[in-house]
């Protein structure tokens, strides 16, 4: 499998549907019930009193897009159920082992997914993955406020928590991958190597409920593909190593919770790719349902979606 067909999947799924020419049409697709709010009111870093705008490059490729005020300026970084923040108060900043037995039970909404074998909305604490937290607790030593897990299997969440389950605001790190993949160019010239090297990253940034991802949020795969060993060919180096292909892919969405986190109407997906040491090329492919439909949109169009969604509008890294 060549390395484009491996990042980019297309699927028919979606793509005889018009694309959304106004933020109803985009926020029906997402299946938002009458009284729950609009995404992009839910993150306050991405509102301003100023007319739309993008905001200087962060020094990590990424830039925000400025709009009208929608909420009130008294609502709080973050909106959180208030029923699950309740009278509890963070305590103090710790440090703290994190174990399926030293947890308190979770307690999940009737209208999301339950766990298996699941007793009176109740998810097991088998489901706890054990690690380490550094951040905020309440009086209990739960994780409530902000903080950071390390988890034991290379995973890690640094974000917000609401009585030790993931709600709010966050970023998710899943364990990257390393595998070896045909090199195209050995076919070409025997000369070169046979395989290359391939890491891919994962990270999952947004709005989570219950540990499950809800709300606007941008997944990022990033695929570099490099010599295994030195070489004396003259691709693009990082720290010695001889890199012929890289890949992000931003795929920018609304996820539901009640969808078990995934995806569902219109989404972008931003794709940013190098070879050897040629610039960044950029394109946009509409998603819906968090598939590709294998049609080309305008990058004006995909600015304008992560702006209904309260997004960062992804950019061409500045590194690796």
């Amino acid at each position: 499998m060549s390395f484009a067909s491996h990042a980019i999947s297309q699927t028919n799924a979606g793509a005889k549907r018009s694309l959304a020419s106004c933020r109803e049409d985009l926020e029906r697709s997402w299946q938002l019930s009458s009284d729950e709010p609009s995404p992009s009111s839910q993150i306050a870093h991405s509102i301003s009193n100023s007319s739309d705008s993008l905001d200087n490059d962060d020094g990590m490729g990424r830039y925000r897009y400025k709009r009208q005020r929608t909420v009130e300026p008294e609502e709080v970084e973050m909106k959180v159920d208030e029923a699950m923040m309740d009278t509890t108060t963070i305590t103090s900043f710790s440090r703290i082992r994190i174990t399926p037995d030293n947890r308190p039970p979770k307690h999940t909404p009737s209208n999301l997914p339950q766990s298996q074998n699941n007793n009176n909305n109740v998810t097991p604490n088998a489901s706890v993955k054990a690690g380490w937290y550094q951040g905020q607790v309440d009086a209990f030593n739960n994780r409530h406020g902000l903080g950071t897990t390390k988890h034991d299997d290379g995973t890690e969440y640094q974000g917000q928590y609401v009585h030790d389950s993931i709600h709010g605001q966050g970023r998710y790190t899943f364990v990257p991958l390393h595998q070896l993949v045909p090199n195209p160019s050995h076919t070409v010239d025997p000369r070169y190597d046979a395989n290359l090297l391939r890491q891919t990253e994962r990270v999952h940034e947004g709005l989570y409920r219950c540990d499950i991802p809800h709300g606007g949020g941008t997944t990022t795969t990033k695929i570099v593909d490099s010599v295994p060993f030195p070489s004396n060919s003259q691709g693009w180096t990082s720290s010695g190593i001889d890199i012929k292909h890289v890949q992000v892919i931003q795929d920018v969405g609304f996820h539901k919770a009640e969808k078990h986190g995934c995806a569902v109407g219109e989404g972008i997906r931003f794709i940013f790719t190098r070879n050897g040491s040629g610039g960044w090329e950029e394109s946009c492919i509409r998603l819906y349902n968090g598939e590709s439909t294998g049609v080309n949109v305008a990058r004006d169009y995909g600015i304008w979606v992560c702006s209904c969604l309260g997004v960062d509008v992804p950019t061409a890294p500045t590194s690796l």
